[in-house]
């Protein structure tokens, strides 16, 4: 009679023992800290603008990009005639977000084409403990949830350089989190 229950009572403190702390570094709590912290974080964005709309000559550097998402459907690009360095005017275009654009393009200039989501866990650095607090980095794979079809175009991503590594990285290129132990579990920095 009491010896079902003590066998049961063994299991329960054995099993529990077995659990991990929120403080360890393993697979599970990076798991828990990665996704928190890139649902937190900026979703994968760059500025191309500082202001609507943006006219620019067409020798800038950002020519073609805007030119690309022109061609998107993500601008709209009308030539204009822009003045330069002593009144000389040279061929340029303005550009403004078109409603399609407005989904993805911020009133400050960022454009935005999804957000980085954990697919798995590769592995983390040594923990190392700098003026009481616990650190390390996690490395991950990820996948880009909410990617526009924008930005799978060839011409877009031959002009965006980080899009097209982010695009083409995802299920197999290692993204990085720095780590901090703090109240009680790590917690993406």
């Amino acid at each position: 009679m009491y010896a079902p229950r003590f066998a049961a009572c063994v299991f329960i403190l054995a099993t529990a023992a077995a659990c991990s702390s929120k403080q360890d570094a393993n697979t599970s709590n990076f798991e828990e800290a990665v996704t928190a912290g890139l649902a937190r974080g900026p979703s994968m964005c760059r500025t191309i603008s500082f202001n609507w709309p943006n006219v620019a000559q067409d020798s800038e550097p950002d020519t073609p990009l805007m030119t690309a998402l022109s061609k998107a459907g993500v601008l709209k690009a009308e030539p204009v005639s822009v003045t330069g360095w002593l009144g000389r005017r040279y061929p340029g275009h303005q550009y403004t977000p078109t409603d399609e654009g407005k989904k993805y393009i911020t009133p400050d200039g960022t454009i935005c084409y999804g957000k980085a989501k954990l697919v798995k866990i590769l592995s983390w650095d040594p923990v190392v403990k700098v003026a009481g607090t616990s650190f390390t980095k996690v490395y991950f794979t990820y996948r880009i949830d909410g990617l526009p079809e924008w930005a799978l175009r060839p011409d877009v991503q031959a002009t965006f350089p980080n899009l097209a590594s982010a695009v083409q990285g995802q299920e197999h290129a290692r993204m990085a989190m720095p780590m901090a132990l703090a109240d009680g579990h790590w917690q993406g920095e």
